[in-house]
């Protein structure tokens, strides 16, 4: 009962933070305090609480360098006109006749190169709803798409924070499980399409020129030259370079072009890779923004404080018993996935945290799966908790990126078709993409 009511303190807790724009951190911090004092009336003494949170927190450790190079590439491929330069081309060569294809199309691009929905959200994402405003475009279709698109690359990116997360925790190969999230979203990625590219045809951008790209052409140097640092991070992971390696080489060649190219001081461009880079005035105000690695820090301190958390879960043992009734039930690799899925949905409710939910759905699951399994368990959480996060408006995952596109509602649910079509089809499809196209 001690558990119980403390998750539903919990869950109050973080659906008021999220509501009320606070730092979650706050909230988590008062969550770790309150199944700490749990643990503590179960009988664990303050030492055994703070040694299986630190143990829980370590998880975190092995990706807090990917945290902080994703920060520094927010910010450098800003000053390099790399997101720039993206975002000229995409909005010259948009069909309006196509245009909330197109959107989903390109906000799938950039997630997948810069591994943020958040990311992809605070450029490409709100120029996109920018111009759906004043294009007669439906906003809960426009935002939908968006969304859809910005958490293919937030899912399946090598330098997705949310994927090396679970690649860390199920002790699975990381590019491995990018190679199967890949072959998982053929089928959802292509019905997609057809989607939004029928919506495209009833609601067509009605729109004279946008002054958008003009402004983007008028404050960088907009080359195809600019865009080497994203061809880096997307070829030398295919040619089997390290995911840190070819980050690191992306950021290099982004300081170069910051320097060369567009003519930016050495100790701007250092400062933007460490706190972030705003366009506070002018056309571009609110369009072009990174927090650096400081914003990274502020997220990783919350990642840090939730396998904490997860660690205390473990102290008490708070899901063995859903655990037992779980594996009474593992009657099939299949089932087995719907079960991750709604355990993923659960924590992802109750979290209101992407990265609580992923946690807790791989404490939860873990001793559904043997240790032949690992990117098996890594695919089925992928396919599940990180994907269904997005989907729940007051989890943070979900209501960050509506807001920041000024959409503070749930409307964009049913238009966010690759989202939800994509742990369906796993689920109906398991039996032919599970077995057959695995890599282990």
């Amino acid at each position: 009962m001690d558990i119980l009511i403390g998750l539903l303190l919990c869950f109050l807790l973080l659906v008021i933070t999220v509501q009320k724009g606070l730092f979650l951190g706050y909230a988590l911090f008062l969550c770790w305090i309150i199944f700490a004092w749990i643990a503590k009336r179960k009988g664990k003494t303050m030492k055994e609480i703070i040694t299986m949170s630190y143990e829980g927190g370590k998880r975190s450790f092995l990706i807090l360098q990917i945290f902080l190079l994703i920060g520094c590439i927010m910010s450098v491929w800003i000053t390099a006109g790399t997101l720039p330069t993206l975002m000229y081309y995409c909005l010259n060569y948009i069909a309006p006749n196509w245009f909330v294809l197109f959107s989903f199309l390109i906000c799938a691009l950039i997630s997948f190169l810069i591994g943020s929905s958040f990311g992809a959200v605070s450029t490409m994402g709100i120029a996109l709803i920018t111009l759906a405003r004043g294009g007669n475009i439906p906003l809960a279709l426009m935002t939908g798409a968006i969304m859809s698109g910005v958490y293919f690359g937030d899912r399946g990116s090598p330098v997705s924070s949310a994927a090396a997360l679970t690649a860390t925790i199920t002790k699975a190969d990381h590019m491995t499980n990018v190679k199967n999230m890949g072959i998982s979203s053929i089928l959802p990625m292509l019905l997609s399409i057809f989607f939004y590219g029928g919506f495209s045809l009833f609601y067509p951008l009605k729109l004279a020129n946008s002054p958008l790209p003009s402004t983007l052409k008028d404050s960088f140097v907009i080359s195809p030259l600019m865009l080497l640092p994203a061809l880096v991070l997307f070829l030398l992971p295919v040619l089997k370079v390290g995911v840190k390696t070819s980050m690191i080489l992306s950021i290099l060649s982004a300081l170069l072009l910051s320097l060369f190219a567009q003519g930016a001081n050495f100790f701007s461009v250092i400062k933007a890779m460490a706190i972030g880079v705003t366009f506070e005035e002018g056309p571009l105000a609110g369009v072009l923004s990174s927090g650096g690695i400081r914003s990274m820090l502020i997220t990783y301190i919350m990642l840090f404080i939730s396998c904490s958390l997860a660690g205390i879960f473990e102290c008490i043992h708070a899901f063995d018993g859903l655990e037992k009734q779980i594996q009474k039930y593992n009657r099939s690799p299949k089932w087995r996935f719907g079960l991750t899925a709604i355990i993923g949905t659960l924590s992802s409710s109750f979290g209101c945290n992407q990265t609580i939910a992923t946690i807790v759905t791989h404490d939860i699951m873990k001793p559904c799966y043997d240790e032949t399994e690992q990117n098996q368990f890594a695919l089925d959480i992928s396919n599940s908790a990180i994907i269904i996060s997005g989907l729940i408006p007051w989890c943070v995952a979900s209501f960050v990126p509506i807001s920041m596109l000024g959409v503070h509602n749930a409307s964009y649910l049913p238009f966010a078709f690759y989202m939800y079509s994509l742990p369906i089809l796993a689920f109906v499809l398991f039996p032919i993409s599970g077995k057959a196209k695995i890599k282990n």
